[in-house]
Formats: C-alpha cells, sequence, structure tokens
C-alpha cells in the first residue's frame, strides 16, 4: 500500500474484532478449499488461467512462478498433492483477490466502518465512519484488504472520511464494518 499511516493504539482483541468484522464484509463467501473437488469447483468458478495468475501473482506463463503454480494447482486438483497450510493460505488469497476483482471492476464502493475513535484526549464512541471510496482511495482500499492489513484498509476509511488517521489515537470496541458490495466475486465482470 502506497500510503503510510502510524501505527494506532489497539489491544489485541481491538486488533483481532477489526480483522474479523473486515473479513466477514469482504470475504465470506471465499472458498476454502479442502479437497481436490473443491479446488476443481474454484477452478471451474474463476477459470484455469486466472486461478494461476492469482496463485503466483504474475500474468507471464514463461515465468517459474506461474509455471509452480500451475504444476502445483495440476497436483491437488487432481488429489497428487495434499493441500497443506502453505497451498491452503495461497488459495485463500487468491479467493481474497477474486473477491475484490469484482469491487474493481465496479469502480466504487462505500464503507461504514463503526467505532470508538479517539482523537487526541477525546473519545467519540460508537462512530460510524462513512467512506465512498473510488480511484486511489479504492485502490488501496482493496490492496490493503488483499495483503491482509486490515487496519490499513480501517485508515484509508477514515482519511477518506475526513478524519486524518495520524490524529488518531486509539481504536476500539468495533461494532460494524459494512460496504454496499452486493457480489463480491468475479462473477459480475
Amino acid at each position: 500500500m502506497p500510503r503510510q499511516y502510524p501505527e494506532w493504539d489497539m489491544s489485541d482483541e481491538a486488533r483481532q474484532s477489526l480483522n474479523n468484522k473486515a473479513s466477514s464484509a469482504h470475504f465470506a463467501g471465499v472458498p476454502e478449499p479442502q479437497s481436490p473437488a473443491d479446488i476443481r469447483a474454484m477452478q471451474d468458478r474463476y477459470g484455469k488461467d486466472q486461478l494461476i495468475e492469482w496463485l503466483s501473482g504474475t500474468d507471464d506463463k514463461s515465468s517459474r512462478a506461474w509455471k509452480s503454480a500451475r504444476d502445483g494447482l495440476s497436483r491437488r486438483r487432481n488429489g497428487r498433492g495434499g493441500i497443506g497450510q502453505v497451498w491452503r493460505q495461497k488459495f485463500q488469497t487468491a479467493g481474497r483477490k477474486a473477491a475484490t476483482s469484482g469491487i474493481r471492476a465496479q469502480g466504487s464502493l462505500s464503507v461504514t466502518l463503526t467505532a470508538d475513535v479517539r482523537v487526541s484526549s477525546r473519545w467519540d464512541r460508537g462512530r460510524p465512519m462513512y467512506a465512498s471510496l473510488s480511484g486511489n482511495d479504492l485502490n488501496d482500499y482493496l490492496d490493503a484488504l488483499e495483503s491482509g492489513n486490515i487496519e490499513g484498509a480501517a485508515m484509508v476509511v477514515a482519511d477518506s472520511y475526513g478524519i486524518p488517521p495520524e490524529s488518531i489515537t486509539e481504536l476500539d470496541n468495533i461494532s460494524g464494518w459494512e460496504t454496499d458490495a452486493a457480489q463480491l466475486d468475479s462473477d459480475d465482470e
């Protein structure tokens, strides 16, 4: 993410809550394949080349990363290779990219983050921060989500709402993270 913000003072519990709310708002339908049949379904849903691109991080079919992802997908799809933690993480990342690609194609997203926000020494309890994201804000937000930087995504929302993230000293009691994205899947493309 190109933006660099200072870290917020948050408890581990608040960070976990933020992560859970964002994940349920954006990635509730992301497949987590447990068997070769699940992987075949994922490939049928997104297409082989697109899935390999998401797994490898490149669209260069002559690159070693692309060929490795292609071979790994083939082994797991046919049941010749296990779906260990590393591959489970790769498929989860690919699923996140699939979810955000539909939003990128749409070009805009409305997000509401509700939390207790502390600016300087003043607490604003249950403050809903509304942000209508497009352009660079949308790309920064989605890049942060794809990489698992949920706090960075929340900072983009706060910044777009009008509160400079560097002025927020603490965030707690995250009670909501909602979006207007009805379909978070690349099926809309």
